[in-house]
């Protein structure tokens, strides 16, 4: 037995750290988290807590080079990223922002490669990817074909690869997987999930903004046939 997780409210996951040096146990419930690791050079090592639960903050980590990445919600609404020492990542004196906290940007996810952070993040209603360069080079969003998308990181196991994968979706687009280019950001397509009778020409989608009461706007995504939309108030409106 490695670990046994008394809270039952807590769940329990495995993954390895970007760096292959640590095994991380990650434990999180609806309003806490916590980051256990075992050195890989030494499986019989007890895990260690660098980051031990704390009552409303939520912190995932990875590790790569000689620091902690982290994403957490401390002092940070919408979660900031930010890197912590290799010895004490817990001292949050020492953190630096890497990404700060936003009031119009979240940040969902992220991925560490040699050549970049790329995040996962949240603009105006849109999930969107963005590549930070560690080599100098300007951060770049990473380019959409429409206004209202989703785009997710999936499946970069190997962080000395020169690009990041991640899925692209939209009320007319199936998911499609891309690799992204972490130096020029050029995109290729690597597959398109097949839809038996379905010509995503025909349709088109946009991202329109409805006001609430207090002053907030609403995000509403549209979605139409080319040849059947009018634009004169006529055409029939399903709401979901």
């Amino acid at each position: 037995l490695v670990y046994d997780e008394p809270d039952p409210e807590l769940f329990t996951g495995l993954a390895r750290s970007a760096s292959r040096c640590f095994l991380m146990i990650q434990l999180e419930g609806y309003d806490t988290t916590e980051t256990r690791v075992i050195p890989l050079d030494a499986p019989a090592t007890a895990p260690v807590a660098i980051l031990p639960r704390r009552k409303d903050v939520r912190t995932y980590a990875d590790h790569l080079g000689d620091r902690w990445i982290l994403r957490t919600n401390d002092a940070a609404q919408n979660f900031r990223l930010v890197a912590a020492p290799d010895s004490v990542p817990a001292d949050r004196a020492r953190w630096r922002d890497i990404v700060p906290a936003r009031t119009d940007a979240a940040v969902d996810a992220f991925a560490l490669f040699e050549r970049a952070i790329v995040i996962e993040e949240r603009v105006e209603a849109n999930s969107r990817i963005r590549v930070l360069p560690t080599d100098g080079h300007a951060p770049f969003t990473v380019a959409a074909d429409e206004p209202a998308f989703s785009m997710n990181l999936t499946g970069n196991p190997d962080p000395a690869v020169p690009v990041a994968r991640y899925t692209y979706t939209s009320m007319t687009t199936p998911t499609t997987t891309y690799d992204v280019d972490l130096a020029s950001g050029e995109r290729r397509l690597r597959k398109v999930q097949p839809v038996i009778g379905y010509d995503a020409a025909m349709y088109a989608t946009e991202r329109v903004w409805a006001p609430a009461r207090d002053g907030q706007r609403i995000p509403v995504s549209l979605v139409y046939r080319r040849d059947r939309y009018q634009r004169d108030g006529s055409a029939p409106l399903y709401i979901d």
